[in-house]
């Protein structure tokens, strides 16, 4: 008896083994890069909400009068760290506090790259009773998953950088 040729050639066709793991491996590289993305998103959002709340509180000790000494900068930059709950390196803050005597007399600053943060001089100057105070914080976030985001990178920066400004009155606390 002879075999039709389709017998051969179609049970080839119709074998479904290892259909899954074929299927697998070409989802499985961007699912896992979408996975990483997504963890080193949530890692940057809350690094900056921690960053921000943590320059609240501490900003509340100079705005009554707690910190109004240069000795208390670095009790300042303590506060700062001891609110971030050990998540950062804390030789990677930044901090500038300065003061005014109006509100119209805070500056803007550039948009935050490395050449900014390489001319940048921050100084602590904790103002008197009634100042102006602008009080900015800007830390230096290397990724976990850096080969993520190779090609968002502008330049040569391989950090983020996560700021936050907080412009507040000194009560009247002498």
């Amino acid at each position: 008896m002879k075999r039709p040729l389709c017998s051969g050639l179609c049970g080839l066709i119709k074998q479904n083994d290892g259909v899954a793991a074929i299927e697998f491996s070409l989802v499985a590289l961007p699912l896992f890069a979408a996975i990483f993305f997504f963890f080193e998103i949530a890692l940057l959002n809350v690094g900056n909400v921690l960053l921000n709340r943590a320059v609240e509180d501490a900003s509340r000790a100079i705005r009554v009068g707690q910190l109004s000494t240069e000795a208390d900068a670095r009790k300042f930059r303590h506060e700062i760290c001891s609110r971030y709950f050990g998540v950062v390196d804390c030789d990677k803050l930044i901090i500038d506090v300065r003061s005014y005597e109006e509100f119209s007399d805070v500056t803007d600053h550039p948009p935050i790259t490395r050449q900014v943060i390489e001319s940048f001089r921050p100084s602590i100057d904790l103002g008197e009773a009634s100042d102006i105070i602008a009080v900015r914080i800007i830390y230096s976030y290397s990724p976990l998953f850096s080969f993520i985001f190779e090609s968002s990178r502008r330049g040569s920066d391989e950090v983020f950088y996560l700021a936050t400004a907080k412009i507040f009155r000194n009560e009247p606390f002498e």
